[in-house]
């Protein structure tokens, strides 16, 4: 009869134990899933603000390309003006080297004419 007694206590002993034991797990596990969905909000309130980061540079992209484009244009517009210039440059000087030709041939010319001139005086 002691024996069946002191099994009966050592069987609640471990009723107990496990109990305890299967409380603590639960705790436990109910403190893990407050936490992970802790974490899953701050990833969810991350996630958006990495989507608005992403918009935001998007939009700067955009509106770098749009610059962009703009520049080439204007660079194309000068390089346009510049060239026209130097074509009109090049005119310039060709005109100044007939020019040049002209006056030595002319001034030749003269010398020529005030040769005869003493001759004939």
């Amino acid at each position: 009869a002691s024996q069946i007694i002191a099994l009966q206590e050592r069987i609640n002993q471990m009723e107990t134990e496990r109990a305890a034991s299967t409380e603590e797990t639960e705790s436990s596990l109910r403190r893990e899933n407050e936490l992970l969905l802790i974490a899953t909000g701050d990833l969810k309130v991350n996630l958006g603000d990495v989507k608005a980061s992403l918009e935001n540079t998007k939009e700067q992209l955009d509106a770098a390309e749009k610059t962009k484009s703009i520049l080439l244009e204007e660079v194309q517009k000068l390089q346009s003006m510049l060239d026209a210039q130097v074509a009109h440059k090049n005119d310039i000087e060709q005109e100044k080297l007939s020019l040049t030709i002209s006056m030595t041939s002319l001034q030749s010319e003269i010398e020529t004419l005030r040769k005869r001139e003493l001759e004939l005086l």
